[in-house]
């Protein structure tokens, strides 16, 4: 059976602060390095670090390569 939705106001987003392109589609850029940690695989390790991303809150925040993130948005990391 459904259930019926309760609004959460803190999904609503201002339009104002996003801008969006013809294409419909706009640019997350990240505000901050929340954590780090690593990834492991059978015989490998990958350091991973948690980025907190524009327009989302810090419940959103998604866990990314270093490597990667250290090449787009060199800015965030002061030498962990």
């Amino acid at each position: 059976m459904l259930r019926k939705c309760t609004p959460d106001p803190t999904w609503v987003v201002d339009l104002q602060d996003v801008h969006i392109s013809k294409d419909t589609s706009y640019v997350e850029e990240p505000l901050q390095i929340l954590e780090v940690g690593e990834h492991r695989l059978r015989n490998k390790v990958i350091p991973i670090v948690k980025v907190w991303w524009q327009h989302h809150g810090i419940k959103e925040a998604t866990w990314e390569p270093e490597e990667e993130m250290r090449q787009h948005y060199p800015q965030l990391f002061f030498d962990f």
